[in-house]
């Protein structure tokens, strides 16, 4: 359905700047969703709604 934004769970690691690779989970702390993820514990979760992907 065009425009329907699925929820779904994501599993992400943070890492240094140099060590960010999204398509493997690893997420930069100083990247937008990784200064929301900051000071949460193994398994908490946040809502992140991503940003439109263009095709």
């Amino acid at each position: 359905m065009r425009g329907h934004r699925q929820r779904r769970r994501t599993r992400a690691d943070l890492v240094y700047p140099n060590e960010a690779d999204v398509e493997r989970g690893r997420v930069s702390v100083l990247a937008p969703v990784g200064t929301a993820l900051l000071g949460l514990s193994v398994g908490q979760s946040i809502d992140w709604q991503a940003p439109a992907v263009a095709r």
